[in-house]
């Protein structure tokens, strides 16, 4: 009977422990006490091991496979008193600034106001990027990664070291873009034999990557995988 209780427990305790770690895209929108959006402003998730990125031209700021029961800072702009902000399970937080304070709104879905603004996101987005489609991936005749990014603008590849052209470098510091899998920020070591190409539904190079904050820097190679 003790047997059977202690796994009836730790059965619960495997439940809730992923309940508690559930992760998803958090994406938020940051506006000033006139309703403007808030453009380059940090915003930090987490508190132990933080992740900071900074809002775009649209007051949007995103964290791919974000844990929805962590907490988002938004500190002043001296970057002093940070606010605490619980992010409650939602994927769609809208903050707007008060004196002294950041009155929040949690969405299930992004509302009107919401949707303009990722509209407009995804349209800035699409015009600092090269994709390469399904499509355009099977007819390319490419057995490999590197092979189609080769096909792709701005992209310059020398003995397997890979830049995106524009972004800035040096010789203190990796020049290598950040590479995304599937939303999931994998650094700048990954390496490509460890994905087929026939797994392979898009491929984006993304020049403006301020999204992912300081890892986004040298810009960004962003897959997604047939699923």
């Amino acid at each position: 009977m003790k047997k059977n209780h202690f796994i009836i427990v730790f059965f619960f305790l495997i439940v809730s422990q992923v309940a508690i770690s559930q992760n998803d895209t958090i994406k938020g929108l940051l506006l000033d006490v006139n309703n403007k959006v808030i453009k380059n402003y940090p915003v930090k998730l987490g508190n132990a091991s933080s992740v900071t990125v900074k809002t775009d031209n649209n007051g949007i700021f995103i964290f791919p496979n974000a844990n929805l029961n962590d907490t988002l800072f938004v500190a002043d702009k001296k970057g002093q008193n940070a606010i605490a902000i619980p992010i409650n399970g939602s994927r769609f937080i809208t903050l707007k600034s008060i004196e002294g304070d950041f009155n929040t709104t949690y969405l299930s879905e992004p509302d009107e106001q919401f949707l303009h603004y990722l509209k407009q996101m995804e349209s800035d987005r699409k015009r600092n990027l090269n994709t390469l489609t399904r499509e355009d991936i099977v007819n390319s005749g490419c057995r490999d990664v590197l092979c189609l990014l080769r096909r792709l603008s701005g992209v310059t590849i020398y003995r397997d070291q890979i830049t995106i052209r524009g972004m800035a470098s040096s010789l203190q510091s990796s020049s290598a873009p950040l590479i995304v899998l599937d939303g999931v920020a994998l650094g700048t070591d990954f390496s490509f034999n460890n994905i087929s190409i026939d797994e392979i539904q898009d491929i984006t190079v993304l020049k403006d990557a301020s999204i992912y904050g300081v890892r986004g820097s040298n810009g960004a190679i962003v897959i997604n995988t047939r699923k």
